[in-house]
């Protein structure tokens, strides 16, 4: 009876642990969604300046995250967020509007996906 009740607990603890991680993923998505759509605001209206700006405080924000998105999340797509990203900023240097919006868009879309591609694995626990 006592490891059964010790489970019941583990597992709940377990869950609203899954509960708080999501959503705090949710919301680390969103600001990162949000400040994706600043760097397509600059790059429309071609303020290259302020898009690398953006991207270097994008880049920022992510690294400060990386940690928490990687504790649950495919490293697959962290890194190919950081690629995109990479790709945007030389991009936005250039001047190349179209290849750097396409560039956020598709970040943007990975961001979106990410509270949907994370779940707990027992690889990223051990």
């Amino acid at each position: 009876m006592k490891s059964f009740i010790i489970t019941i607990i583990i597992a709940a603890a377990l869950v609203f642990g899954s509960v708080k991680y999501t959503k705090k993923l949710e919301d680390c998505s969103e600001t990162l969604g949000r400040m994706t759509a600043d760097i397509s605001e600059s790059l429309d209206e071609e303020d290259y300046a302020a898009a690398s700006a953006d991207i270097d405080r994008l880049s920022e924000e992510l690294l400060s995250v990386k940690p928490f998105i990687a504790a649950f999340g495919d490293h697959s797509d962290i890194d190919l967020i950081e690629s995109n990203l990479a790709e945007l900023k030389v991009y936005a240097e250039y001047g190349q509007r179209c290849d750097a919006l396409s560039r956020a868009t598709v970040i943007s879309v990975l961001f979106r996906h990410l509270p949907r591609n994370t779940h707990i694995r027992i690889e990223n626990i051990l």
